[in-house]
């Protein structure tokens, strides 16, 4: 994740010097100290432009405060997110990712999931990769783990592919866990059960 802010200025700093590496960076074109996107912005996902909000934010804050914002954003997000370049290896994981793999950043980034995984896990999380960048559409798949501590862990993941300007693609992806899936029904379930009933003794009065 980005909670370290050593790693996040870090990585921020690589962000926004390297036009190689920031899609914001090349979409955009200085105006004082804002900036204002080129043409029509073609930063695509799937078949969609990203939405004019982002025109705002930047023109507002500028690319560095608004990447800042949406790292923060992301890192908070109580659900695994993280990010993959066509080489299938991590170039952001927020927190909950990091805890779902039982990793530390800097054993994160950069690495594939070959280096993070088991060599079966790794090979099917590979593929489901290689199939979005080839087919770019949102794939779902669900995967399991052993943890560190023997427990079986089961979630589903779904993946996009995100189109840079230049041509280059990336992997987004989320992981729920099923088990709060399943909580959460039971949860769902119970309320609609109480609804139920309270209803059927207001009938009976």
């Amino acid at each position: 994740g980005t909670a370290n802010p050593t790693q996040r200025n870090r990585l921020l700093t690589s962000l926004i010097h390297s036009p190689s590496r920031n899609p914001l960076a090349r979409a955009c074109k200085p105006v004082g100290n804002a900036c204002g996107l080129r043409g029509k912005n073609k930063i695509k996902t799937g078949g969609g432009m990203i939405a004019q909000v982002k025109d705002y934010f930047i023109k507002t804050y500028g690319v560095e405060k608004t990447v800042d914002l949406l790292f923060r954003v992301l890192d908070a997000v109580p659900v695994s997110v993280f990010i993959k370049n066509e080489k299938l290896e991590k170039i952001f994981a927020n927190k909950a990712n990091l805890d779902l793999d039982e990793r530390k950043h800097d054993d994160t980034i950069g690495y594939t999931d070959f280096d993070i995984h088991t060599p079966e896990n790794a090979e099917i999380f590979a593929a489901e990769d290689r199939a979005v960048l080839q087919e770019g559409k949102i794939r779902k798949n669900e995967e399991s783990k052993i943890r560190k501590d023997g427990t079986r862990i089961d979630f589903l993941t779904y993946k996009n592919r995100v189109e840079l300007e230049d041509g280059r693609m990336l992997i987004v992806g989320s992981n729920t866990i099923v088990d709060d899936l399943k909580a959460h029904e039971a949860e769902l379930a119970k309320a609609m059960d109480e609804v139920n009933n309270h209803r059927k003794s207001l009938l009976e009065i």
